[in-house]
């Protein structure tokens, strides 16, 4: 981003400050943040075609965009204060044409700031989840659908769909399903841990009505990630590793297992979070502005999952979820599972490390390519 420094033709002003993410997928590049910025890229990042307040009829000028995520190499999620955008990118006529945005559209308003927009692809469809503090909006098929889950972790801020892990070394279906029969119900207690004084789980539950057409979208969707169970009903339910900051117990950082339970019955939905495994950083809580980051890596011979969490403190390793390493290599902004169980760390002073089963190694990034300080990485498959 440091050679996008200043102003280009179009008088586009784009800074190191004014850059906020950076997203891939396929040959499609994208990055902006501060001020209504957008960069599109249809090679790799090579050229980028600039714009300004493409999203000013949604959300004003000068529009802070916080987060992105791509849906496919032509749609844009991206999010401002407590609205959520698509918009298609729309190549020129060759390779040296210039990319243009659609006419934008609402996807979702939340009640709050958005705090974590993070996308899954599955097959043709994504899954798209948004959260709000104490509260995820999950879209099973591309935003077309949303269902409200109200949960007790206060802000999540990093979300692994654990899609490398097998579905036998996911924990079992939560007892603590039983909150299905209360119209609400929120539910916190210790786990049970002797070797974790200060392990909690947490339960909340809703019914709600839907209208019909909501209703089967949601219940078709989930169909292609979710796992079944007979609990008084046919009842969904997917895991989520989690991590963030502010649950009800302590204030500090965490990282939690997360179960979303979906149940359909008539024309309500039973829609409940159930928290397990919740382990926390002692003594840090991560600001807005800081990375708080969450991964998992299966080595394929073994079928072993790893989970990893990263704060300002460092990036720590954990066989179960439950007990971890001593955390090294201080602010990260980015962890990148690889082949073959390695882990790819950025660090925010331009450092780049690698954990093996083997060993560990630090490297600078070339003076060359340095700029202040990195805040976001994104990786070309």
């Amino acid at each position: 981003m440091a050679v996008l420094q200043g102003r280009n033709e179009a008088g586009v002003d784009v800074r190191d400050e004014n850059v906020l993410w950076v997203v891939c997928q396929g040959e499609t590049v994208v990055f902006g943040g501060k001020k209504g910025i957008i960069g599109l890229s249809g090679n790799r990042g090579l050229s980028f075609t600039l714009h300004e307040d493409e999203f000013a009829s949604l959300v004003g000028k000068a529009a802070k965009l916080s987060y992105a995520a791509l849906l496919d190499s032509t749609h844009l999620v991206v999010t401002c204060e407590e609205k959520v955008i698509l918009a298609e990118l729309l190549p020129g006529e060759d390779s040296g044409s210039p990319w243009t945005l659609s006419a934008p559209k609402l996807l979702l308003t939340c009640k709050q700031n958005v705090c974590l927009l993070q996308v899954h692809e599955r097959g043709t469809q994504c899954e798209i989840i948004v959260a709000e503090p104490s509260l995820l909006h999950y879209s099973p098929d591309s935003g077309s659908h949303f269902v409200e889950l109200e949960h007790s972790f206060g802000f999540i801020r990093g979300i692994d769909f654990l899609s490398s892990t097998r579905n036998t070394h996911l924990p079992r279906f939560p007892s603590e399903a039983r909150v299905l029969q209360g119209e609400k119900v929120t539910k916190t207690k210790r786990a049970d841990s002797s070797s974790d004084p200060v392990s909690y789980e947490y339960a909340v539950g809703v019914k709600k009505s839907l209208d019909l057409a909501t209703l089967r979208g949601v219940m078709s969707g989930v169909e292609r990630s979710f796992l079944t169970v007979d609990h008084g009903g046919n009842t969904a339910y997917r895991y989520l590793f989690i991590c963030g900051v502010g649950t009800e117990v302590l204030p500090y950082d965490y990282s939690a297992m997360l179960c979303i339970c979906l149940r359909a019955s008539g024309e309500e939905l039973c829609a409940y979070t159930i928290g397990s495994r919740v382990s926390y950083v002692p003594y840090t809580r991560s600001g807005p502005g800081e990375a708080l980051l969450c991964a998992t890596s299966t080595v394929p011979e073994s079928d072993k999952t790893t989970f990893i969490r990263g704060n300002s403190s460092g990036v720590a390793f954990s066989g179960d979820g439950v007990k971890w390493s001593d955390p090294k290599r201080s602010s990260p902004v980015s962890i990148i599972p690889c082949d073959g169980g390695d882990v790819i760390v950025c660090g925010q002073r331009n450092t780049i490390t690698t954990f093996s089963c083997n060993a560990t190694a630090t490297w600078p990034i070339p003076s060359e390519l340095r700029i202040p300080s990195l805040i976001n990485v994104a990786y070309l498959q």
